[in-house]
């Protein structure tokens, strides 16, 4: 157990230290903090935990198919931010298993109660386990 959470905390260093992936992060990302108006402007609110980090960890939690995450790096790209595709994934998949962590543990108390928290459970551990993308 400790070798593992070693593994996962040497990870996420990786990911925090990566200069080429740092900027403004919501760090936060989550249904409740994204409103959408008329269909098509998203707006972002519950910017408490915003701080400079790396992108990797926003990407996650609102890219959950390979196709959201492909759009995602178009539009990096666009603005001249590009990674290597090993490179990409093997930082989605570290982060993903970060925030699958994170989050988790806010839904282990209520699952069995509340639908929604159920949910979001299965979303959680499938990040964690790396199933999350479809």
């Amino acid at each position: 157990m400790e070798a593992v959470a070693n593994t996962i905390f040497e990870d996420i260093q990786y990911v925090i230290n990566d200069e080429n992936s740092q900027t403004l992060i919501h760090n936060d990302l989550n249904p409740g903090n994204v409103l959408v108006h008329n269909n098509t402007d998203v707006i972002f609110i519950d910017w408490e935990e915003a701080r400079y980090g790396s992108l990797f960890l926003d990407i996650p939690l609102r890219c959950g198919t390979s196709e959201q995450i492909e759009e995602y790096r178009e539009l990096l790209a666009a603005k001249s931010i590009e990674f290597p595709d090993d490179h990409f994934n093997h930082m989605y998949a570290i982060a993903s298993r970060y925030l699958g962590l994170r989050y988790m543990s806010w839904n282990l108390g209520a699952w069995t109660s509340n639908l929604h928290a159920k949910d979001d459970l299965k979303k959680y551990l499938d990040m964690v386990v790396g199933t999350s993308l479809s």
